[in-house]
């Protein structure tokens, strides 16, 4: 299976990062093609240490030679709220996402993905959403902070959340937040477990990433163009 991570910091930033780089391990290891599409805000130098270099597209901010001047920002539970979206102005939002929507539609074109996963329930899931790739979200306590902070950005997580194909929840009790704020989503497209949990046992995830296709598709992917390895049993 082709599958494209998607996730708005490096791997090394964040229980979400971390869980990516994870994902990602579990994922090559067991023979699927896997990219990821990085906000990065690293040195050329602190890049080059980072593993999966040939998996890995960066968006990158910050420094002189990047494609936005503007610090990246991300979604983190050890940074105050006000530290991370909510300084920008609706100018750098727009740009942000533009630049990722290119990267995504080149990922698209060029890497053609039979899933998404996206880190986050946040911007990011929209601009899936807009690809028409079936995709996942794994949802995270700090995005529902950002959410109720952050009006003017409801709306692409609101879409994310109503379209994706399953939501994880990074804890036990987002669940039930997810379902409170999101009832007209079937609960059975919110995991009972979490990615982490997911991530420790590659061929249980890689069974949700199928019934998504199927749901999606009406079939997997091997099935029309051979190929994606034999469906998880």
């Amino acid at each position: 299976m082709r599958i494209l991570l998607l996730h708005d910091s490096p791997f090394d930033r964040g229980v979400a990062g971390q869980q990516a780089r994870a994902l990602m391990q579990g994922l090559l290891a067991a023979g699927h093609q896997v990219r990821a599409l990085l906000g990065d805000d690293s040195t050329a130098q602190h890049r080059q240490q980072q593993s999966f270099d040939p998996h890995v597209h960066r968006v990158t901010f910050g420094a002189p030679a990047a494609e936005l001047p503007q610090t990246l920002p991300y979604l983190d539970a050890a940074r105050p709220a006000e530290s991370v979206f909510f300084a920008m102005t609706d100018q750098q939002i727009a740009e942000y996402r533009a630049a990722f929507r290119r990267h995504l539609d080149q990922e698209v074109t060029t890497f053609d993905p039979h899933l998404i996963h996206v880190q986050h329930l946040w911007l990011q899931g929209e601009l899936a959403l807009e690809t028409g790739v079936p995709y996942v979200v794994a949802a995270f306590a700090e995005d529902f902070v950002a959410y109720d902070a952050q009006p003017r950005c409801q709306s692409w997580a609101d879409q994310a959340a109503e379209n994706a194909g399953r939501i994880f929840a990074d804890q036990p009790a987002l669940r039930a937040i997810l379902l409170e704020r999101y009832p007209h989503v079937p609960h059975d497209r919110v995991a009972d477990s979490s990615l982490a949990e997911f991530a420790a046992d590659p061929t249980t995830l890689l069974t949700v990433y199928e019934q998504v296709l199927i749901e999606r598709l009406g079939r997997l992917p091997d099935q029309a163009d051979g190929s994606s390895p034999t469906p998880s049993p």
